[in-house]
């Protein structure tokens, strides 16, 4: 019996998430198992920061923090050493949440 596994994946940094992707896609491959992929949207969030703790309130600064993720439905029969290799080997800015999907 085949179970339904959903993976998400988060990152700041896009390069890093696409080249861990391909790595997915060929791991996934080789071990046969029908995957799908949905790119989500990305998160935007506009932070404001006064330069001056006084009274220069004209003075400020913006930073821009996007979050890109991807969620990945697995249909195959998966083991924990398989998400523990997935984990091991996935960069340091990447966040992997998995679940079962009754």
């Amino acid at each position: 019996m085949l179970n339904k596994y959903q993976l998400k994946l988060k990152s700041i940094n896009i390069n890093k998430l696409n080249t861990y992707l391909i790595f997915l896609k060929k791991i996934l491959t080789k071990l046969n198992v029908h995957y799908t992929f949905i790119v989500l949207p990305k998160q935007k969030k506009c932070i404001t920061l006064l330069k001056s703790p006084h009274v220069y309130k004209k003075a400020r600064e913006q930073f821009l923090l996007k979050k890109y993720s991807v969620l990945i439905t697995m249909f195959s029969k998966i083991t924990p050493s398989l998400y523990k290799f997935l984990s091991l080997n996935k960069p340091f800015e990447i966040k992997l949440n998995l679940r079962k999907i009754a």
